[in-house]
């Protein structure tokens, strides 16, 4: 722990501001997390506080390290430059458990600056935490190998990426101990049984993860298998209760699933009262990662409702639409509408392949229903006007400057639970020939699969860009420092893939011993490895499996929720390979490399870019 908090302090103060991945975007998150004292949507953003970090931003020359031409003049807002627009956006994307302790310094401290070196000191201590919570894990792991145990641990302590990215104003150092905390409990339960108390630490533990970070979501597969699997391995289960316990694990596998997984269609608007898998696309958009289509490729329209409660406050007053809007070729028209329920206002425009800003305003009639809103391409009763068209950053304005909308920017996907009513009616309506196929109202697993395992989805073009992807994602994993724009030179991460290589190598023999009888290894121990080895699988599938058929790059420390796995393979990969007089030795000298490595990556690497 020592090794970690000197080694993360050296990162935290010799690294400028806002010189990792997505510090701006997670230091606003925490600031209206401060200001609004309530769980953020993406509506809370605000145009004010995105311009006072930009200043700060031009303050400490973040474009000249970046790499990035300098903005002249300075911005409005994230969406506005070229560079910040790629990072997206934390607000209503992340889960806010991590930014409840920024968001009180936030509350506490003045002065950006000063605020942004405070949030870096708390992610420092979740990371020096994580890095204890995986030596206990390791000694519970191997408590004849304390060799092996410390080379796990130190692995954590000594990743140059760790030290970077987990001081930094981001979530994945509470992702990071989160994750360290369900091994430990996971080891410590595969070694001393399974029992109540010990079930219900795992499931909270889980909770945790999937409260600080998404891609933690790897570990509730992961927790539901150890607990059947630990369950049985103890004679838990009775005989007549194995089939039992396996149905309820897979309903509440499934069920979850459906709750957390999200499709291609977008939460909150509708076509003909139900969701569409087609209305949302991630190869257009204005800011963020999606936006909104219709027309050819989706539906002709699209429609939300606003609950009367919600405009009651305004009645009288004139709201506005707004949308940003273009079209795929050429100029289209489209239109938008509001409809309170006894008039209808459209406002048609014609738009090209450039984003233009379009708006309706209305005023309210004394006592609304409620309130609809509509977006369409094409002449209102003219169904051959309409063309494809992309819309983005929907907004509903009250005189005060509240948004109305729900999901104006298209980034939230529906949940699965909800397109699964709309996808049984389809599948009756097909069955009897009442509905044509081409335009179903949902296809989210559908569209999955065929994004999968379709075969536009593995041409040479892009199997080139998944290789370049996983290259990538390793070098991001060891040491990519700044923006992932100071990363090492090609011949140390060459050196570490063949390391890496050998370990993978050694692993496998080292399971050919066991399988043969040849390595004796205790039961509980075993199992533990079995599920240590899922959560690896897992992991890389989670990681690797969104970038197939389209263009979304991971990184590497989307893996650090599974550094106990990771580590604990690459460790004992390498130690197959040295018979036990010798290890002792081999220990020394990973200790050394990592030693040179750091001192390269920190003196060299980072400190002669920012410094010398």
């Amino acid at each position: 722990m020592l090794v970690a908090l000197l080694h993360g302090l050296a990162y935290a103060f010799l690294v400028p501001p806002w010189q990792a991945p997505d510090e701006p975007g997670h230091y606003e998150y925490a600031r209206l997390l401060a200001e609004v004292r309530r769980p953020l949507r993406r509506a809370d953003r605000s145009s004010a506080l995105e311009r006072e970090i930009i200043a700060s931003l031009s303050a400490h020359d973040f474009w000249h390290w970046v790499g990035a031409p300098v903005p002249q003049p300075l911005p409005a807002s994230f969406a506005e430059d070229p560079f910040l627009v790629r990072s997206g956006h934390q607000v209503g994307d992340e889960p806010y458990l991590h930014y409840l302790v920024p968001a009180l310094i936030c509350r506490l401290v003045s002065g950006i600056e000063i605020q942004v070196r405070f949030i870096r000191l708390y992610s420092l201590l979740l990371t020096v935490l994580a890095v204890g919570v995986i030596a206990l894990t390791a000694w519970e792991l191997f408590p004849n190998d304390r060799w092996l145990a410390a080379a796990v641990a130190s692995f954590q302590a000594l990743l140059p990426m760790v030290a970077f990215i987990g001081n930094t104003v981001n979530n994945d150092a509470l992702a990071l101990l989160s994750s360290n905390l369900f091994f430990w409990a996971l080891i410590r339960t595969c070694r001393r049984g399974l029992n109540g108390k010990r079930a219900a630490i795992l499931m909270l533990l889980t909770l945790l993860a999937l409260g600080s970070k998404k891609t933690t979501a790897f570990l509730f597969p992961l927790m539901l298998v150890a607990l059947l699997y630990l369950a049985r391995q103890r004679g838990g289960l009775r005989p007549g209760h194995g089939a039992v316990a396996s149905l309820l694990l897979i309903v509440a596998a499934v069920g979850l699933i459906l709750w957390l997984g999200r499709g291609p269609a977008p939460t909150g608007w509708m076509w003909r009262k139900a969701l569409v898998a087609s209305g949302r696309t991630d190869q257009a958009a204005h800011q963020g990662r999606f936006a909104l289509q219709v027309g050819e490729e989706g539906p002709p329209w699209l429609v939300q409702a606003i609950p009367a409660q919600a405009v009651q406050p305004w009645l009288g007053e004139v709201i506005t639409f707004t949308a940003s809007v273009r079209s795929k070729t050429g100029l289209q028209w489209g239109r938008l509408t509001l409809h309170d329920g006894e008039e209808v206002q459209r406002g048609h425009f014609l738009v090209g392949p450039r984003w233009t800003q379009q708006q309706l305003a209305h005023r309210l009639l004394a006592q609304p229903d409620g309130l609809r809103i509509a977006i369409a391409a094409g002449l209102y009763g003219d169904e051959e006007s309409a063309k494809q068209l992309y819309f983005d950053d929907l907004r509903l304005i009250a005189p005060d400057g509240t948004d109305l909308l729900r999901n104006g920017g298209a980034e939230a996907g529906a949940r699965w639970i909800e397109e699964a009513p709309a996808w049984l009616m389809q599948q009756a309506l097909l069955w009897a020939k009442l509905i044509q196929p081409e335009r179903p109202p949902m296809a989210a697993m559908t569209s999955v699969l065929s994004r999968l395992l379709g075969a536009q989805s593995y041409d040479v073009a892009s199997l080139q860009r998944y290789g370049l992807y996983m290259l990538l994602t390793f070098a991001g994993f060891w040491a990519n420092f700044g923006w992932l724009t100071l990363p090492l030179p090609v011949g140390i991460y060459a050196f570490l893939a063949l390391v890496c290589a050998a370990a993978a190598a050694g692993l496998v023999w080292q399971a050919v011993w066991v399988i043969r009888g040849e390595a004796v290894i205790p039961g509980w121990q075993r199992g533990a490895l079995r599920l240590l080895g899922l959560g690896v699988i897992l992991v890389l599938a989670q990681t690797f499996l969104p970038m197939i058929g389209r263009n979304w790059q991971p990184q590497g420390r989307y893996l650090f929720p599974a550094f106990v796995p990771i580590a604990t393979t690459l460790c004992l990969g390498l130690r197959a390979w040295v018979r036990p007089p010798l290890r002792p030795v081999l220990w020394i000298a990973y200790w050394a490399g990592f030693f040179v490595l750091d001192m390269y990556c920190l003196l060299g690497r980072v400190g002669g870019y920012y410094y010398w």
